[in-house]
């Protein structure tokens, strides 16, 4: 037992500072506390019972301390990444130098390394774990202000391209109900599918899955809020948008191609209890990590369905506006959708005249940080939705979880989609 990390003092020692921006009240200031501590105390046990074996045996580790294998395998990963068993040679897998030489051992850096080394994935989860507030999302990538930030390294930890523990990929409880590939990863059932409702099929890319399921969770009362993506005033220009019920929901829908911080929003769900999120790999990637750190408990225990798309790449938007123009010679005003099928990028303007190039065309123009992305179907999401290996206007649906099952039963037993099986290998 610790009396107070590193962590827990800094937080102390800024208590005023934190609730003076209003990201939390007192009580969830406390709770965090809690949280945080009752986390580090079990890393710093952990850590000392390995300087005690003078290695890492789990089973004895287990044996002793009496906490579950898979967060031990967690601690482990997090104490390596913070520089903490160099005495056993397991060091840092990124940014060695810098950790374990930093002059605020037990803390992380801030995600100002993701950024200059333009890894960061434009997920916005770093705007909404921070507790001062210090870190805003402009065109394309965040802003640090140093001035303001309390070097407690939160955006660090929670950051899916900083460190992603490998106990994470592994599932919980496997039953004979789940299969592997390489191609999709875990599932339990693969579907071609499509809405039935015309309204959707009217706005909604492809089979318009996304909307449905939304819509059936809205109401059999599953979820209380969802986190989408929509328009902005620019043309093609999307914002992160949290919406309520499904009229707002119908204005979403369709395939945005341009990056969007959609988690930089996710604090601001506090008060519902049963939220959605929508997004993209990466997207799910962030939930998956928080979900195991202490991080989520002020305000991320209320995620009660992940839906994940399919990405081979996103982009920004002056890179969207650049690829059209040198490509297509349009203006993003001129656009009303934008596919991708079949290997090719595909526009279609405002009278639904199709243009198409191949796809190797357009990798100049994505985003730097996704090429170190290896998710193409959103592997860490409970159902997962993309138009590869579908007939034009459906969509290939992944079930990957129990849940993920259930939220899709629900969904066809109320007649508000159509599905046929995929067997593993069909290329459609």
């Amino acid at each position: 037992m610790i009396s107070q990390s590193p962590l827990i003092k800094i937080f102390n020692e800024n208590k005023t500072k934190i609730l003076e921006t209003g990201k939390c009240k007192a009580f969830q200031f406390d709770r965090l506390i809690a949280s945080l501590s009752e986390a580090e105390n079990t890393r710093y046990s952990i850590l000392e019972k390995i300087k005690q074996l003078g290695e890492i045996d789990l089973e004895q580790i287990q044996a002793d301390l009496g906490i579950s294998k898979e967060i031990i395998e967690i601690s482990v990963d997090y104490l390596r990444e913070l520089g903490l068993l160099a005495f056993i040679d397991k060091h840092p897998r990124f940014f060695r130098d810098i950790i374990e030489n930093s002059e605020h051992p037990g803390v992380f850096p801030s995600t100002q390394l993701i950024k200059d080394r333009n890894l960061c994935c434009g997920c916005g989860l770093c705007v909404s774990i921070c507790p001062v507030n210090a870190i805003d999302y402009l065109e394309g990538t965040f802003e640090i202000n140093e001035d303001r930030c309390i070097s407690c390294g939160l955006c660090y930890s929670a950051c899916p391209r900083s460190f992603f523990p490998d106990a994470l990929n592994k599932l919980k409880n496997q039953d004979p109900d789940i299969k592997f590939s390489e191609e999709v990863k875990y599932y339990r059932h693969l579907f071609t599918a499509q809405t039935t409702e015309n309204r959707i099929i009217k706005v909604a890319q492809d089979g318009g899955i996304v909307t449905t399921l939304l819509k059936a969770a809205f109401k059999e009362g599953d979820i209380d809020g969802s986190f989408a993506v929509t328009l902005g005033e620019q043309p093609l220009k999307p914002l992160p948008i949290f919406v309520e019920n499904e009229e707002e929901l119908l204005k979403t829908a369709g395939t945005k191609y341009t990056n969007v911080p959609l988690l930089k929003i996710l604090c601001e769900a506090e008060d519902h209890e049963k939220i959605a999120v929508i997004g993209t790999p990466c997207i799910m990637k962030a939930i998956k990590k928080i979900s195991m750190l202490p991080l989520n408990k002020p305000f991320f225990e209320n995620i009660a369905l992940k839906i994940g798309v399919f990405c081979m790449e996103s982009f920004d938007y002056n890179k969207i506006v650049e690829l059209l123009k040198n490509e297509f010679q349009v203006y993003p005003s001129d656009i009303k959708k934008m596919d991708i099928d079949k290997g090719k990028f595909i526009i279609y303007d405002q009278e639904s005249n199709i243009s198409k190039i191949p796809i190797k065309r357009i990798k100049k123009y994505g985003r730097f940080g996704c090429f170190f992305c290896d998710d193409l179907t959103a592997e860490h999401a409970d159902i997962s939705v993309g138009s590869i290996a579908s007939e034009p206007g459906w969509s290939t649906v992944i079930i990957r979880t129990k849940k993920g099952a259930e939220f899709w039963q629900k969904a066809i037993d109320l007649n508000l989609l159509r599905e046929e099986e995929i067997q593993e290998g069909d290329s459609r």
